[in-house]
């Protein structure tokens, strides 16, 4: 646990770094640490063995493509080509985590004036669960981050080419061009808009809690999502629903902005951010599923909330530091109270 705190607390001191000296070399550096915290790792986070499995279980470039493997043939066929290179696992696991966080640090570095801020907050709700766990997933929303400026400039070529790439590595990346569908459908976002959908996606809920109505017409692979454990979640009482319901309405309430191209940009991400707390509710009780196809959407939350602080607080030193103690807040009921933590003690790398 102590290590996940002291990897929190050095980020911290480098944003800091560079939110006073206006210097983006803290952010590379931050970047280059966090490629290797999650690229070293070995028996540590969410999927890690069933993704070890995958790769054992590949002996061929058929194998991409049969079926046999649980996975999108884009991955499937990167797990091949490394394990057909002689590589083992690890190394395939600092070359996930090399593409996913430069592409990453290439969608916030023109971005942001500060990175290494976004940075904090990106360790605290996405990092562990994603780049050290459920990497498909984690690299799917960073493709879907790339996409926004396309989403933004309605260039739909882009959207469908960029959902492409991202279906080859999580099937999950299909649901991106209905955010492109949701961002012309929805106009102008205000709390009365935001009020109106949140019903509505409440009464379509209900209909996943009766999953005889609609499960003839699952996939066979996909059925065990809508039964069992997975068929247990908490819905309207679901913290992530009510923090990230909390962060947009607090966000449509505070941000304030007369730059015309500053509130374009804050309309798409609150936009794609209400879609994501809206398909929370629309899967009822269905949590996994709900998280999964909701979770590419969250990523927008990194851009949100850093603007959010910057505007609550006169005084910028303040902002700062209530920035990082919601960051801290954020840590513990992701990765502490959720208990993910135990998944992920003790940190084990390939370095020693």
């Amino acid at each position: 646990m102590n290590i996940y705190l002291s990897v929190l607390f050095l980020l911290i001191l480098l944003s800091s770094f560079e939110y006073f000296s206006k210097n983006k070399k803290y952010f590379v550096m931050a970047i280059f640490f966090l490629v290797v915290f999650a690229g070293m790792r070995q028996d540590v986070g969410y999927d890690y063995n069933s993704y070890h499995n995958f790769y054992n279980d590949i002996n061929s470039f058929s194998d991409v493509f049969n079926g046999k493997i649980d996975a999108e043939p884009g991955y499937v066929f990167f797990n091949f080509l490394f394990k057909y290179l002689g590589f083992p696992f690890s190394t395939f696991v600092l070359f996930f985590s090399i593409v996913s966080l430069l592409l990453l640090g290439i969608c916030l570095y023109n971005v942001f004036p500060f990175p290494s801020l976004v940075l904090v907050y990106y360790y605290c709700r996405f990092f562990l669960v994603r780049d050290m766990g459920q990497i498909r997933s984690s690299l799917v929303s960073i493709i879907f981050l790339m996409t926004l400026p396309a989403i933004k400039n309605r260039d739909t070529k882009k959207v469908l080419l960029l959902t492409l790439i991202g279906a080859f590595f999580h099937t999950v990346a299909i649901f991106i061009p209905i955010a492109y569908l949701f961002t012309i459908v929805v106009k102008k976002i205000g709390i009365p808009v935001v009020l109106v959908y949140v019903c509505i996606a409440t009464l379509i809920g209900t209909i996943f809690f009766f999953p005889e109505l609609f499960s003839w017409i699952v996939p066979a692979r996909y059925l065990g999502y809508f039964a069992g454990k997975y068929s247990t979640g908490k819905w309207l009482l679901n913290p992530i629903f009510i923090m990230q319901l909390g962060i947009l309405l607090l966000s449509l309430i505070v941000v304030k902005n007369k730059n015309v191209s500053f509130s374009s940009d804050l309309a798409i991400v609150q936009k794609v951010y209400l879609l994501s707390t809206l398909l929370l509710l629309v899967f009822g009780p269905l949590a996994t599923i709900g998280g999964r196809v909701s979770t590419i959407f969250a990523s927008t939350e990194i851009l949100l909330v850093p603007i959010l602080f910057d505007h609550f607080f006169k005084n910028k030193i303040f902002s700062l530091i209530a920035y990082f103690a919601f960051c801290l807040c954020v840590f513990y009921l992701i990765f502490v109270f959720s208990g993910a933590v135990n998944l992920y003690v003790p940190y084990k790398t390939t370095l020693f």
